[in-house]
């Protein structure tokens, strides 16, 4: 799956309910090194200059 820039931040910001979601439907636990990697994913996408604290709103 391909995300924009605005996806990826949306998924970010809203990564647990996705998780619990996803969870539920599988009926399965997300491991914690995978949602490590989801997460960075998701940062790098949402950030593409780089996340630094004084670039956040």
């Amino acid at each position: 799956m391909k995300l924009n820039k605005e996806q990826a931040y949306y998924m970010l910001t809203n990564l647990d309910s996705f998780v619990s979601s996803f969870e539920k439907k599988h009926n399965t636990k997300v491991g914690v090194g995978a949602l490590q990697i989801v997460h960075e994913l998701l940062l790098e996408k949402s950030f593409p200059e780089g996340y630094r604290a004084d670039k956040a709103h």
